[in-house]
C-alpha cells in the first residue's frame, strides 16, 4: 500500500558523505531516507510516485535561519534608511497590519523561500496582540508544505521609541505571550507536523529579567529555540552599557540566558571576548548578510566565530530588508562579503556555505542535523537540481562549486519535503502562485505602507 511519504527518486547524482555519488535512487518510507542505492538495486513498490531525477544533483534542503514573512508586503520600505528608522517603518507596517495581508505575505515569502530550496525556515515573529495575526502566518506555512520553526515574538519591556524596550502597542501582557508559545508547543507537537514552536524576542533590550526567566523555562520545559537579534548594530551594547553598566551579551549571561537554544541572529558588531563567551555558552548565530549590507549594518566576523566552533546558520532576513527570501543570493553574498572583508579569496569555501546552508546550527533550532549530507534514517527534506535548467549555471564542472558562484532558484527542477514533491519543474505544488501574486499585486496597490518613511503609517 503506497503511504503519504513513500516515493522514489530515481538517477540523481547525490551529495552524500561529504562527496557526489551517482546516480543513485533515493528511496523515501513513511517521509524518512530509507536508501540510497545505485539504479537497480530499489524495486519501487506498486503505484509507489516516481521522479525521474536524471541530470539532477540532490542535496538536503536548505535551513533558512531567519527572516519575518510577513515584510513580503514591504519590500523596498525605508529604502537608504538605517537600522533605526528602518525599524520604525517597519513597525508601524505591524500596527497597521490585518490577517488578510499576513497571510497572502507570509504564503508568498514562504513560496518563493520554497522555490529557492529552502526546507526549513526559522520565522523570527514580531510580537502582536492580534492571535488572528499569528494565525494567518501559521496557517500561510501550513499551505506552502514547507518545514518551519515559528518563533512567536515575546517581550516585556515598552518603549515608544524603541531603544529599551519594544512598541507598547505591539504587546499584550506577558504571561498571555508566553501562553500562547505553550498552546502551540504542544499543538505542533503532534507527529507529522512540519511546524514547530519557538520564542523571538526583538533584542536583549526588550526582555528585563523576570522576561528572561520566563522565557528561558518555557525554553527548558520544551525544548524550544530561542531567536533574538543581537548586536546588528551598536544600539544594543550601547543602550545595556546605559542601563544596565553591561553590553548586550553579558547582560544576558548574567541573566542565563546564553545557551545551546539561543539563537543570536545578525551578531555583527560582537566584540571578541564576546564570541568567546557564545562559544562557551554553545550558542548559534544566524548570518543574514544581504540585510546587513542593505541597512548598511557592516560584516558579521563570520570566520571568527566558525574559528570558535560557533554554530552557524544562513538566514536571507525579512524581504523588507533583503529584499527577495532567496537562499542561493544570501549563499553566493555570504562568501563574497568576507572574502573582500578579509583580503581572503577562500575565506568561505563552497563546501563551508553548502554546510552552513544546509546543517549550519540545526542543534539549536531544533532540526536534525545533516553534516554528511542525504543519509538513510534522516527526514526526506531534499533538493533536486538541474544545472541545465538555466544559461547562467552551464558549464559546470565542480557542483558544489556551481552552486556558489552560479546556481539560482532558476535551476531548481524540485524540492521534496517528507516525502512530499512540494516544488516540481521550479512550481509550487500546493498553492497557486498566480492567484498569490495577484493577491499581492492588489494589497500593494491598495496598502498604507507604500512609500512609507520612518514613523508615517503609525495611527
Amino acid at each position: 500500500m503506497t503511504r503519504d511519504g513513500d516515493l522514489l527518486v530515481r538517477n540523481a547524482t547525490v551529495w552524500s558523505g561529504g562527496s557526489w555519488a551517482g546516480p543513485r535512487d533515493i528511496s523515501v518510507r513513511d517521509g524518512r531516507i530509507s536508501s540510497i542505492a545505485p539504479p537497480g538495486e530499489t524495486v519501487a513498490a506498486p503505484g509507489i510516485r516516481t521522479l525521474n531525477a536524471t541530470g539532477c544533483h540532490a542535496l538536503p534542503g536548505f535551513i533558512n535561519t531567519h527572516t519575518h514573512l510577513f515584510q513580503a508586503l514591504l519590500r523596498g520600505v525605508a529604502d537608504g534608511k538605517g537600522l533605526g528608522d528602518w525599524l520604525l517603518a517597519v513597525t508601524g507596517a505591524y500596527i497597521a497590519a490585518d490577517p488578510e495581508q499576513a497571510y497572502v505575505a507570509a504564503a508568498c515569502a514562504a513560496a518563493e523561500a520554497l522555490r529557492s530550496g529552502a526546507t526549513t525556515i526559522v520565522e523570527h515573529g514580531h510580537p502582536h496582540p492580534n492571535r488572528e495575526f499569528h494565525e494567518a502566518i501559521i496557517t500561510a506555512v501550513d499551505d506552502v508544505g514547507v518545514r518551519a520553526v515559528y518563533c512567536r515574538g515575546v517581550a516585556d519591556r515598552a518603549d515608544p521609541a524603541r531603544e529599551w524596550g519594544f512598541e507598547p502597542r505591539l504587546l499584550e501582557p506577558y504571561e498571555d505571550q508566553l501562553a500562547h508559545v505553550e498552546e502551540l508547543a504542544v499543538r505542533f507537537s503532534v507527529p507529522g507536523s512540519r511546524l514547530t514552536a519557538g520564542l523571538a524576542a526583538p533584542n536583549p533590550r526588550s526582555l528585563s529579567p523576570d522576561g528572561m526567566r520566563g522565557a528561558r523555562e518555557l525554553s527548558d520545559r520544551y525544548g524550544l529555540c530561542v531567536s533574538v537579534h543581537v548586536c546588528e548594530t551598536g544600539l544594543d551594547d550601547r543602550a545595556c552599557l546605559a542601563h544596565t553598566g553591561k553590553r548586550a551579551l553579558p547582560y544576558l549571561d548574567e541573566h542565563d540566558f546564553l545557551w545551546d537554544r539561543f539563537l543570536g541572529v545578525h551578531c555583527v558588531q560582537v566584540l571578541p571576548e564576546h564570541r568567546a563567551l557564545m562559544a562557551a555558552r554553545r550558542c548559534g548565530v544566524s548570518y543574514n548578510p544581504i540585510s546587513n549590507l542593505r541597512l548598511g549594518s557592516g560584516f558579521a566576523p563570520i570566520p571568527e566565530f566558525l574559528n570558535l566552533d560557533v554554530q552557524v546558520g544562513l538566514g536571507v532576513d525579512g524581504a523588507a530588508s533583503n529584499d527577495t527570501q532567496d537562499m542561493f543570493e544570501a549563499i553566493r553574498y555570504g562568501a563574497y562579503v568576507q572574502r573582500g572583508r578579509l583580503a581572503d579569496a577562500d575565506a568561505l569555501s563552497a563546501q563551508a556555505m553548502l554546510r552552513m546552508a544546509t546543517t549550519g546550527c540545526n542543534s539549536v533550532i531544533g532540526v536534525e542535523p545533516r553534516p554528511k549530507g542525504l543519509q538513510p534514517g534522516l527526514q526526506a527534506d531534499m533538493l533536486l537540481i538541474r544545472f541545465d535548467r538555466d544559461l547562467s549555471s552551464v558549464p559546470f564542472v565542480d557542483p558544489t562549486v556551481t552552486l556558489l558562484t552560479q546556481a539560482t532558484s532558476r535551476t531548481v527542477e524540485a524540492v521534496v519535503v517528507g516525502g512530499e514533491v512540494v516544488v516540481e519543474n521550479g512550481r509550487c505544488t500546493r498553492v497557486d502562485e498566480e492567484d498569490l501574486i495577484r493577491r499581492m499585486v492588489h494589497l500593494g496597490a491598495s496598502s498604507p505602507f507604500r512609500g512609507i518613511e520612518g514613523d508615517a503609517v503609525r495611527p
